[in-house]
């Protein structure tokens, strides 16, 4: 049949669901749900193989009082702990999933924009020593995010702060390979983003929209 049919209903939230996304495959099937009421919520399929109707909820991360945004998760296989990022009112914050505590902790901040951050894009890691996380905000910019992870440390680094878009920046996403970023605002425009051989981010090109008429 190529009908969709609802499996299940996601209820814990009493308020919008401001962002939700799949875990990456090697996570098996989660999903992380983010709530106008401060909570990030995971809920993970008990059985993922014959049926996908019973969801639980695996975790949360605790009521955040600035609210949150967005989601996005640490594609990189090889982590050793799950791990995601998610957007608020002017910073971002990586958390990490301990399995003993049964809890995400916070492990760093990305601080730098001056307003609301509307979405984050965890680049993938194609064979990289280190991680890309992009942000976009109600501020006008887009940042890329330098993430080194080592010895239970997460040390973090703004890379570039992008001002070419001439209003509010809704998204950004990153090719399957990790290398270019595309962004998009309420300017009209989608611009894509690009590194050289030195590491040096510049534009690479844009594309207009059509005019309301």
């Amino acid at each position: 049949s190529k009908e969709w049919n609802k499996l299940v209903t996601l209820q814990e939230s009493r308020k919008s669901i401001e962002d939700i996304k799949f875990a990456p495959h090697h996570l098996g099937l989660r999903l992380a749900a983010v709530s106008a009421d401060g909570i990030v919520r995971f809920y993970e399929a008990i059985d993922n193989v014959s049926n996908l109707s019973p969801w639980t909820i695996h975790s949360e991360i605790e009521k955040q009082k600035e609210g949150v945004k967005c989601v996005s998760w640490n594609p990189a296989p090889y982590s050793h702990k799950p791990m995601v990022v998610t957007g608020s009112k002017k910073d971002a914050r990586i958390w990490e999933y301990d399995q003993r505590q049964t809890r995400w902790n916070k492990v760093a901040e990305l601080v730098g924009h001056i307003d609301t951050i509307n979405d984050v894009a965890w680049a993938p890691n194609m064979g990289r020593s280190y991680h890309l996380i992009a942000t976009a905000s109600k501020d006008k910019t887009v940042c890329i995010w330098r993430i080194e992870i080592k010895e239970g440390r997460c040390d973090v680094k703004l890379l570039e702060t992008f001002r070419d878009h001439e209003a509010e920046v809704w998204r950004v996403e990153w090719n399957l390979t990790g290398t270019i970023l595309s962004s998009s605002g309420d300017d009209n425009v989608v611009r894509l983003w690009k590194a050289n051989y030195l590491g040096e981010w510049s534009s690479l090109s844009t594309v207009q929209g059509f005019e309301k008429t």
